[in-house]
């Protein structure tokens, strides 16, 4: 399935769940209501997505000379417009790459792995996310962060809203809510996992063409070894070069990425 369809499939489910809550809360008056309110939602989340995504994240403009000539040179060798840089403050050694094509995309570093990593394993990392963007990866992966987010906030206030009300308090109407409270989350899930992890392969391969295989497969054995978050925004989890939460088997089963012993394999056979 190529991203377009998924785009497309993405905004369309995000359309009728809106459609669904509207109805629920004010019958047709809340669906045309949620149908105008859907259509301009749709219409952020295409175009400003990845501006949302930096946004939640925190993100400022790079201004480490150094960092920004090495994207330059990278962005060269791969064919395709130097992204915006910016930084992210977390204690973590990551990277993500976000916006809808690679006229328009950016990508983000945590100071941590600016500091820990050597010039070659942070070209790989570098050219690994320029991959993404060049292989249309960051579209879908940032509409889905985006759309798994706005999945469960927007429930959650409908459920309030919805068993706030007097009017419409019934027995069956509660239990809806309580059912859609419930999903939701394994919705947002969902999304997520829709994202195949042979697009980390991918972009690890792009990454090891643009530096070696030999920092490639360094990056990311460093990066593994590096701290995990406890809490933060988990719906984004698929956009970074490795999940940055503290790891348990729940997340491992619904992991968007591959194991870091499958990751090096694949990198060590363009090496033969």
């Amino acid at each position: 399935m190529n991203n377009t369809v998924k785009t497309t499939l993405y905004l369309t489910g995000l359309t009728i769940l809106l459609l669904l809550i509207g109805e629920l809360l004010g019958g047709m008056q809340g669906l045309i209501i949620a149908f105008i309110f859907a259509g301009i939602l749709n219409f952020g989340m295409y175009y400003y997505s990845d501006k949302i995504i930096l946004k939640m994240h925190g993100a400022k403009q790079n201004h480490n000379t150094k960092i920004n000539n090495m994207v330059s040179e990278i962005a060269k060798k791969a064919g395709i417009p130097k992204p915006k840089v910016y930084i992210i403050h977390q204690n973590t050694l990551n990277a993500f790459a976000t916006g809808r094509n690679p006229k328009h995309a950016a990508i983000a570093l945590t100071p941590l792995i600016i500091n820990t990593l050597n010039d070659d394993e942070l070209k790989a990392v570098i050219g690994h996310e320029l991959t993404h963007i060049k292989n249309y990866d960051t579209l879908i992966s940032t509409l889905s962060a985006t759309i798994a987010g706005t999945i469960t906030l927007l429930t959650r206030i409908a459920f309030y809203t919805g068993t706030g009300r007097n009017n419409n308090n019934s027995t069956s109407k509660t239990i809806a809510w309580i059912i859609m409270l419930i999903f939701t989350p394994i919705i947002a899930i969902i999304i997520r996992l829709a994202i195949s992890r042979s697009r980390e392969f991918s972009a690890d391969e792009g990454g090891a063409k643009l530096s070696t295989p030999k920092s490639m497969i360094s990056a990311l054995e460093t990066i593994s070894q590096g701290p995990r978050l406890r809490k933060g925004m988990e719906g984004a989890s698929h956009m970074y070069i490795t999940n940055p939460f503290a790891a348990n088997n729940i997340t491992e089963l619904f992991s968007t990425h591959p194991s870091l012993h499958k990751r090096v394999q694949n990198i060590t056979r363009l090496d033969k």
